[in-house]
């Protein structure tokens, strides 16, 4: 681009800036501007329009660039059915941009289908470097000027490509003339009809049909072809052997890929991940395997905090091939053993993560519901906490579901007219282990039940209309029951909950406080420096309410703070202080 066009190029620029929105960048993020040739619109995901970039760091620790490059538009749905469009970018000089490993194809994302505070992608992306993947794209939050209009807060994104910093495999040539098929290949399970150059299909084993789209390579000869469909049809075979014990399946796909991929997807509830934007890849090598991911598109995550089915029951969506790979032994025990892993070593680090990524975008994130007020957005801290909430919910679910957790925590409130019937959270048991909840300083009057958020996963009430309750009295629930009543202030409440019999309910409404008492010794435990010993079993939790010894009748401990309950009985207990 010559000196005089940017020159040009520059005037057009300020010009726009003067008569489209009013609306600035917020400064709290580096920003992005994009200048078109002769201003030129971009209209077409097919067809590259020249411009210049710069990058400003606005303060951030990020470098400062500038240079030209080729831009266009990329995505499906979120191309057609948004104003504000996403991007596709490809640098004429290899850049860093914004501390990312220098490369020239990079997506801006414009995430207007995100409602979750902009939290989708990130968190799909978080979870998939946690478990392991091989390669995770990175990205980085920035606000964009396109031709003098700020265009809002977008995601500049590492796109999925063959490359030694992205999928490090052999890169096959288009049509080699005497290939080795066997790889590299980079293919996508795609829920969109492509040309039949660009994309073979197989019949999956319940009869659907299954698109494979090959990225890489993207022409294929027949000898290509042919290999590929094999590939193909040969894991096809093997994911429907009706046998649990087969490991035919596992011989053709990496089960490490195979169960980071699908844990990472079953945490987010991503109800579309093995229906489109599935990608799988093979390096070159007889004996190479086909690995599942990278991950890509989140767009469709952390819809229903209270979801308790499988990405693949009950959607609106056709996965291919989960389910059947879940009944094999050897997937049931990698994937939990990734599960596993990532509630204990990697929960917390996503809910700092949260924390850092939302304090470091929500000024931009305002400016950006200021540029797009139809698209969301505009109560990023409601959003947060209801994200915070879903995972807690989802990795409880999978860790109760998955058998490595004897109790489903789940959220349940106390819901009445005191307080409109709503799923308030100063009205959330909190969940003392063992299926004992408490709430504490309660006060009624009038009617009320027992429910989840969704009324679905718990709904406890009375046998008959508006049974009323008294003091102390532990009273059995009806699940999907009548209402109930009471009239008092009570220092506590306790529900004992089953999910697995939730007809054993009961409900107490109690006249001292419950739940902690601070005993060193007694009737019930007897303590001895570290050593805690009962007559009937007990199990003892830390402060966090994580079961470190479940059902014994002596344990010794390190020296600390712990909650021990036996048969109902809650008492806190200092070891070896």
């Amino acid at each position: 681009m010559s000196l005089l066009h940017k020159i040009c190029a520059a005037a057009v620029c300020l010009f726009a800036s003067a008569t489209a929105n009013a609306i600035e960048p917020s400064g709290t993020l580096p920003v992005m501007t994009i200048t078109t040739e002769n201003s030129q619109a971009i209209t077409s995901k097919e067809d590259y329009v020249s411009a210049t970039y710069s990058i400003d760091p606005k303060g951030t620790d990020v470098e400062a660039f500038s240079g030209d490059l080729q831009i266009r538009g990329r995505g499906n749905y979120t191309w057609t059915g948004f104003d504000k469009k996403p991007y596709r970018i490809k640098l004429d000089k290899k850049a860093g941009l914004l501390g990312m490993k220098s490369n020239k194809h990079f997506g801006l994302l414009a995430h207007a289908d995100d409602s979750r505070a902009f939290l989708r992608n990130p968190i799909g992306f978080f979870i998939s470097k946690a478990v392991g993947l091989a390669w995770t794209p990175d990205m980085r939050p920035v606000e964009v000027i396109l031709n003098g209009d700020y265009i809002g807060l977008y995601f500049l994104t590492e796109l999925i490509r063959v490359d030694k910093d992205r999928v490090d495999i052999y890169d096959q040539e288009d049509e080699e003339a005497t290939p080795d098929p066997t790889g590299g290949w980079l293919c996508e399970i795609d829920n969109y009809e492509e040309a039949p150059s660009e994309q073979i299909t197989i019949t999956e084993g319940d009869g659907s049909l299954m698109r494979i789209t090959h990225k890489s390579p993207e022409i294929l000869n027949a000898e290509q072809e042919k290999f590929l469909r094999d590939q193909y049809e040969a894991m096809n075979t093997a994911i429907y052997n009706s046998d649990p014990a087969s490991t035919a399946w596992s011989d053709l796909i990496d089960v490490a890929s195979a169960t980071r991929f699908y844990v990472t997807q079953e945490i987010t509830d991503n109800y579309e991940s093995y229906h489109g934007s599935c990608y799988m890849f093979r390096d070159r090598g007889e004996d190479k395997k086909w690995n599942f991911g990278p991950v890509w598109d989140f767009g469709s995550t952390l819809a229903d905090e209270n979801s308790r089915l499988f990405i693949w029951q009950g959607r609106e969506h056709h996965q291919h091939w989960i389910e059947q790979m879940n009944k094999f032994t050897s997937f049931q025990e990698e994937r939990n053993a990734v599960m596993e892993d990532f509630a204990k070593n990697h929960y917390d680090d996503l809910m700092t993560y949260i924390d850092q990524f939302i304090a470091q975008i929500s000024d931009a994130a305002a400016t950006d519901a200021q540029r797009w007020p139809k698209y969301g957005n505009t109560d990023i801290p409601y959003q947060v906490e209801y994200v915070k909430r879903f995972l807690k919910n989802r990795v409880s679910y999978l860790m109760y579901v998955w058998g490595m957790s004897e109790e489903m925590p789940a959220d349940i409130y106390l819901r009445g007219e005191f307080n409109g019937w709503a799923a308030e959270p100063r009205y959330q048991f909190r969940s003392t282990g063992d299926n004992i909840y408490l709430l504490d300083d309660v006060t009624l009057d009038g009617i009320f039940k027992i429910g989840s958020f969704d009324w679905t996963t718990v709904d406890l009430g009375g046998f008959e209309d508006n049974n009323t309750l008294q003091p102390d009295q532990p009273y059995t629930l009806n699940p999907k029951g009548c209402n109930l009543t009471a009239t008092g202030t009570f220092p506590s409440v306790r529900l004992v909950y089953d999910p697995k019999e939730p007809e054993k309910a009961t409900l107490e409404l109690l006249t001292k406080k419950a739940g902690i008492d601070d005993v060193t010794t007694g009737a019930v435990f007897e303590v001895s420096g570290t050593t805690i010993a009962s007559a009937e079993p007990f199990s003892i939790y830390d402060l966090s309410g994580r079961c470190v010894t479940r059902d014994v009748t002596a344990a010794t401990m390190a020296p600390g703070l712990y909650i021990v309950n036996a048969g109902g009985h809650v008492a806190k207990i200092a070891l070896g202080r």
